[in-house]
């Protein structure tokens, strides 16, 4: 079972080892963007606060479980669902 990502943007397809939030700090006149980071290198999502991110990577979570479902009742991942989780936009 191996789980991918595409990006927010579309432009990326990440295979993600670790997947974590940062707050992105612009300037005293903007909110501070939080952003979902993959492998330590890859902005794969950015939201406009820290709970809507972490919700993010609670429904990434939720998607896992159900590919690590479907392999293990031997279905294969295209009959199931697919096996790139698709970033919401906000």
């Amino acid at each position: 079972m191996n789980l991918w990502i595409r990006s927010q943007k579309n432009n990326d397809n990440i295979r993600p080892i670790l997947l974590k939030v940062e707050s992105l700090e612009l300037s005293d006149d903007y909110d501070d963007m939080n952003c979902i980071v993959a492998n330590n290198l890859y902005n794969i999502g950015t939201y406009k606060n820290k709970e809507r991110a972490l919700e993010v990577l609670d429904e990434i979570d939720k998607y896992k479980n159900k590919l690590e479902k479907a392999h293990f009742l031997g279905m294969e991942e295209s009959e199931f669902v697919s096996s790139t989780f698709q970033m919401p936009k906000e």
